[in-house]
């Protein structure tokens, strides 16, 4: 073979490898942005079995508060919770928690006192976690306003665990404590309802869970690495499982 017929060879070869990068390119990341969305979790194992045990529930109230515009301040009633490894920002309307920063975790080696953010409220980047209860009578959701009994919280280097109690009381004698817990050396936040009922008429409802999630936009280039933002499924079965924003119901 000839030195001209080994150059063009390679030059035909040249253009479809960068025909497929343009192709996957396009595929991955000239998508235009998409609108925040919800993902909502079950409180039960079984969202069905949740659904047939409390007869005449609501469904799930949809989202009418947009998120924080980039680079305004807070007017929301917020309380501040801040342990050995997280700083959280927590939303008395709704009870959403709505800001978290990794303390232990830099965003740049250059930045050592920019803690990466995990939640967010301001756009484009949105991820907030949301819950509340439904009930066939008043419940409060991820809308409702709630009270608490300070407005920072603070785990104090004898504490191992700090419990943050947000309270709520509706008509008829119901009062809902949504209390989130923080634990010492944990990046894991549970948080619960309690319902007390003190009025005549019988209370029935279900809690749900759900993350507001915006797909963040990225910058243009053929060549750039970008790292996977997006859900993930863990299974016996398959431990990681990606789940795209396109893929999601």
């Amino acid at each position: 073979m000839s030195i001209e017929h080994i150059r063009l060879s390679l030059l035909i070869a040249l253009a479809a490898v960068v025909f497929l990068m343009w192709q996957a390119w396009q595929r991955d990341y000239a998508q235009p942005p998409q609108p925040s969305s919800e993902s909502t979790a079950p409180a039960s194992p079984s969202s069905g079995d949740a659904r047939a045990d409390v007869r005449g529930t609501p469904a799930i109230p949809a989202q009418r508060r947009p998120a924080r515009p980039a680079g305004t301040g807070s007017e929301r009633p917020t309380i501040r919770v801040r342990t050995d490894v997280l700083s959280v920002e927590i939303d008395l309307r709704g009870g959403d928690l709505r800001r978290a920063d990794l303390l232990r975790y830099p965003v740049a080696p250059a930045q050592p006192h920019t803690p990466v953010r995990l939640f967010n409220d301001t756009e484009p980047d949105i991820f907030v976690a949301q819950s509340g209860l439904i009930g066939a009578a008043s419940a409060p959701d991820h809308h409702s306003l709630y009270n608490a009994e300070q407005s920072d919280y603070r785990l104090s280097p004898s504490q191992d665990e700090l419990k943050v109690a947000l309270r709520w009381e509706g008509p008829g004698g119901v009062r809902v404590t949504k209390t989130y817990t923080f634990r010492r050396n944990s990046y894991v936040v549970e948080v619960s309802h309690r319902v007390q009922n003190a009025g005549d008429a019988p209370w029935r409802g279900r809690m749900y869970a759900q993350f507001q999630r915006t797909e963040p936009p990225h910058p243009g280039g053929l060549f750039r690495i970008y790292t996977y933002t997006g859900g993930v499924v863990s299974t016996q079965e398959d431990s990681y499982r990606k789940v795209d924003f396109g893929d999601r119901e």
